[in-house]
């Protein structure tokens, strides 16, 4: 088991020897690859994960895997119509509301872990609502701060090491999944980028991803997801039925299913039943002003 960590250490040392020498001899500005649509599909495809997910949020993945969810589903583990979108639509919308204010991505994106650990931590104490409202506003944070920086390296010292609780590693996570999805990585390339990268940067601040964190579960399922498909439908059913957080992996599946396939790849009898779906759009439209993409 020593011997296999030791060999293991090595790689993960190569890989990402690997990766800055690549970077540092590939001296074309970086630039982010997302599009209106894209914008779009990720808001949109954020808010039906959840929604999806929610009716089934208390479910294991031996009771999904007898009665597996495959559409819209009603009440259930919520006592809510289909298609409701709680802290996704919530978060979303205040912190999308707060960049537009301040117009400008680097003043939101710079103190996005600081505002997760005042305003985020004081309103709610407990550690799962913690990820679910800080979770949409990491997806969308790396994907606005794929706009921001012209240099790969700057742009991922920019992150501030500051929130340091179980929301973290998570965080950190797919903040750097949804920066690569942005700059047109496919999302298991972009994945595996992310994972690396998380675990180098919670090592400078002194913590550690173990093996039955939520983090490390997170990132096996996504991989798995990832590996097989690009399909909108497919990627974001595939995590609800792990039953594991089912409404928050279905909002991260769905955000960056959306983010890499675009608005028109998202069927349009699940974006239509999405309740909130015309304010969703609108901050979508709001996060692509700031970004400058309908300019």
């Amino acid at each position: 088991m020593v011997h296999f960590l030791h060999i293991s250490n090595k790689i993960d040392k190569m890989l990402s020897f690997i990766e800055n020498l690549l970077n540092f001899f590939n001296k074309k500005p970086i630039k982010s690859a997302v599009t209106v649509s894209k914008i779009k599909g990720a808001f949109i495809g954020g808010g039906i994960g959840e929604s999806m997910g929610l009716p089934v949020k208390n479910k294991t993945e031996e009771e999904l895997s007898v009665n597996p969810v495959s559409d819209f589903l009603g009440y259930g583990d919520i006592f809510e119509p289909g298609g409701v979108n709680f802290l996704y639509y919530a978060s979303m919308s205040d912190f999308i509301k707060f960049l537009y204010d301040n117009q400008g991505i680097k003043n939101g994106v710079k103190h996005f872990f600081s505002i997760c650990n005042t305003w985020y931590n004081i309103k709610i104490k407990d550690e799962e609502q913690r990820l679910r409202i800080i979770i949409p506003c990491a997806c969308i944070s790396g994907m606005l701060y794929s706009f921001c920086k012209k240099d790969e390296t700057t742009a991922l010292k920019e992150i501030p090491d500051i929130l340091c609780d179980e929301t973290t590693a998570p965080a950190a996570f797919i903040f750097y999944t949804s920066y690569y999805i942005s700059l047109g990585e496919k999302p298991k390339n972009a994945i595996n980028k992310s994972w690396r990268k998380t675990k180098k940067m919670l090592k400078k601040i002194g913590l550690k991803i173990y093996s039955d964190s939520f983090t490390t579960r997170l990132h096996k399922i996504l991989t798995d997801c990832f590996s097989n498909s690009f399909d909108f439908k497919t990627n974001v059913l595939f995590c609800i039925n792990k039953g594991f957080y089912p409404d928050l992996t279905g909002n991260i599946a769905g955000f960056f299913s959306g983010l890499f396939c675009g608005l028109e790849n998202i069927p349009y009898i699940w974006s239509g039943f999405l309740q909130k779906k015309d304010a969703i759009e609108t901050s979508a439209v709001k996060a692509a002003e700031i970004c400058g993409v309908l300019a």
